[in-house]
């Protein structure tokens, strides 16, 4: 009978640890193999910002590796929402870049143009997520530059 009883509560251990499992993690998932479809806040922070490169003064850019991103006019173009436009060539991130940022799902890459990094749906070509470095905060940095349509009233 003692057999049966500790039977009995080590399935009840079991069962308390594996519902104690889903309550801390209900999807399955761990932070380690999670892949983003957005641009996150460590991201953001994974980026140097004012430092000398060279002698030179670099508002943003990667120092353990020499790089500071400059200012491009396609910055203006990237639109969450919006393909990214035929004029700018699909040219991924650097080794150094993706490094720096969190894995993304399969189907999308990461894109830098000037001190802009593009999360682009590489089936259709949408812009899914934008990040604008050279901002001081994650917050301006993040959700910028969607792309809507309006429609206007006429009281013609």
């Amino acid at each position: 009978m003692t057999i049966k009883y500790e039977l009995a509560a080590a399935a009840i251990a079991v069962g308390a640890a594996a519902g104690t499992w889903l309550i801390v993690d209900p999807m399955g998932t761990s932070q380690h193999s999670l892949a983003q479809s957005r641009f996150t806040q460590s991201d953001y922070a994974a980026f140097d910002r004012q430092f000398d490169m060279s002698g030179r003064d670099c508002d943003v850019g990667v120092s353990d590796f020499d790089m500071c991103f400059q200012a491009s006019p396609s910055e203006s173009l990237i639109m969450i929402g919006q393909k990214l436009p035929e004029s700018l060539p699909a040219l991924p991130a650097s080794l150094e870049v993706l490094r720096k940022t969190s894995v993304k799902t399969d189907n999308e890459r990461t894109y830098r143009y000037g001190r802009v990094l593009a999360l682009v749906d590489m089936q259709t070509g949408i812009v899914v997520d934008r990040l604008d470095l050279s901002q001081q905060t994650f917050a301006a940095a993040s959700g910028t530059s969607y792309a809507v349509n309006t429609t206007y009233a006429s009281s013609y």
